[in-house]
């Protein structure tokens, strides 16, 4: 055998050699045998076969629908100042809150009556709005130029007519927060031109909230009053805005004063709206927890509760608007808008900066 084929008779034994302790393609020796290779999910990528991860997400401002539901009764007569002090600051805030949609109701509504002027105490012909969604502050300013101060105050009626729009509203309009506000100068004793009660008119309010489930409109409360109340006055109004999961403020002093409080109780509650109701993603399960982050880089978490109901157990808790499709998450809020963790929050933004609300583990259905 002549050199030549002696080397090509070694090459061909080398590698009958090699095919013969080699492992399988694709297999990868660990201590003399072979294993299988991690799936993409173990090296911390994503197998074909897994669902998308958990993510970490942060939610944005849910955008807010406001109904402004004003009363022109014939009690502003002897305090007119103060009703366009409260019309002229309601105006400047509507103006000045750019992601909310504004419409307006105006009460009272009159039936035809040839001998008096007489206001109407059925519901239905207070479920239209004067001035539809997407209002400017002048549109509005227009349509209360319309209105005289005439006729008592069907409080009850306008007030479950507003509702009713506003959850229209709301049903058709997710990811948002709706709230309806009344400016009244109303005072318990003396304006019940219907037969609902002001016990009955908080029982309308927490039936429009309904526990902060889907569909619900939050009521808060301007009260513009004259230079003597009724004892209850201040109670009453608190608890139309605690069972409607709302916010009361009390607007005294002449015209002047009254527009800065008027403007002051606006923004509040556009702080309120923007801070405390955050947008989930879609398709997103009810988380357990958030984060609230602020920009020194400290953090609160909060834990969910069942509903709003819930909110007076809770220090630091949120709800969501339907555990079993969620879209928004809301801040607990104290009674009648005062002391709890939303308002802790919407008044620490103004002086620590707002926070970021964090989701760490969102999963997407």
């Amino acid at each position: 055998m002549d050199e030549r084929s002696k080397a090509r008779l070694a090459i061909v034994v080398l590698v009958m050699a090699l095919a013969g302790c080699n492992p399988t393609r694709g297999a990868i020796v660990i201590d003399g045998g072979p294993t299988t290779p991690p799936t993409d999910a173990a090296m911390g990528g994503q197998d074909a076969s897994e669902p998308p991860p958990c993510t970490l997400v942060e939610l944005d401002p849910a955008p807010a629908d406001v109904l402004w539901v004003v009363d022109t009764t014939d009690s502003w007569e002897t305090r007119a100042d103060r009703y366009a002090g409260a019309v002229d600051g309601m105006i400047d805030g509507v103006d000045a809150w750019a992601d909310a949609e504004h419409a307006l109701t105006v009460f009272p509504r009159f039936v035809p009556d040839p001998e008096a002027i007489v206001a109407s105490c059925e519901t239905s012909d207070y479920e239209s709005a004067d001035v539809a969604f997407g209002a400017s502050g002048q549109s509005m300013r227009d349509e209360l130029a319309l209105h005289t101060f005439d006729g008592e105050s069907p409080l009850g009626p306008a007030l479950e007519g507003a509702i009713a729009i506003a959850r229209d509203r709301a049903a058709e309009s997710r990811w948002r927060s709706t709230h309806v506000v009344l400016v009244t100068d109303a005072s318990p004793g003396t304006d019940e031109a219907c037969d609902a009660t002001w016990e009955e008119v908080a029982d309308i309010a927490e039936a429009g909230f309904d526990d902060g489930r889907r569909g619900a409109a939050r009521v808060h409360v301007m009260s513009v009053i004259g230079s003597a109340i009724a004892p209850d006055h201040i109670e009453r109004i608190f608890d139309i805005a605690n069972g409607g999961g709302g916010y009361s403020a009390i607007v005294n002093g002449g015209r002047e004063d009254v527009e800065r409080q008027a403007r002051a109780m606006v923004q509040d509650l556009e702080d309120r709206a923007t801070v405390c109701t955050r947008m989930l993603p879609p398709g997103a399960d009810a988380p357990d927890t958030i984060t609230l982050r602020y920009p020194d880089d400290s953090t609160r978490t909060a834990t969910r509760v069942a509903d709003a109901s819930a909110c007076r157990d809770a220090a630091w808790g949120f709800y969501v608007d339907d555990l079993e499709d969620p879209t928004t998450i809301t801040l607990c809020s104290g009674p009648a808008g005062v002391g709890g963790f939303c308002e802790v929050t919407y008044v620490e933004a103004r002086t620590r900066g707002a926070p970021r609300f964090e989701l760490d583990g969102v999963c997407v259905r």
